[in-house]
């Protein structure tokens, strides 16, 4: 399973508790992916964290928008690549009987501890000055920001 570390930090905010909350769901959905688990079961782990990863994604946008980070298209079109990978997974599973068990998926699984090394320890650590910055310029705004985020 995978735990949360230091080196992933971004903001002590809103961004590294989405992303706490994806390390969680990850975990839920690496569990189920054991080969012991039935469909309908992985397919609601696997839902739950493409919701929570949109919701997050949609934030964690508007808020590179605001900070003037300069890859936000590139790291937009990674969050879209992310979703169309769990998509993917959910078409496959989605096409089993729902009682039916999963078999382990060791491809699947590689999936998402790669999302997690890759995103956040290389993609998601190149906006953290810039939401420094951002929340540098007032105390609490990237709090305020966060809250007042359209998503969903």
């Amino acid at each position: 399973m995978l735990a949360w570390k230091d080196q992933f930090i971004i903001d002590n905010g809103p961004i590294d508790r989405d992303h706490k909350m994806l390390v969680v769901r990850i975990n839920n959905v690496l569990r189920r992916l054991n080969g012991k688990a039935q469909a309908d079961a992985v397919l609601k782990d696997i839902f739950s964290l493409r919701a929570h990863a949109e919701f997050h994604f949609k934030r964690e946008e508007s808020l590179q928008e605001q900070a003037g980070y300069p890859g936000l298209a590139e790291h937009a079109a990674e969050h879209r690549q992310l979703l169309a990978q769990i998509d993917g997974v959910l078409d496959e599973i989605e096409a089993l009987p729902p009682e039916a068990v999963v078999p382990e998926q060791r491809k699947k699984k590689t999936l998402f501890y790669r999302w997690i090394l890759h995103h956040l320890i290389d993609t998601d650590q190149k906006i953290k000055p810039f939401i420094e910055k951002l929340n540098g310029a007032s105390e609490g705004l990237l709090e305020d920001m966060a809250r007042k985020t359209k998503v969903g």
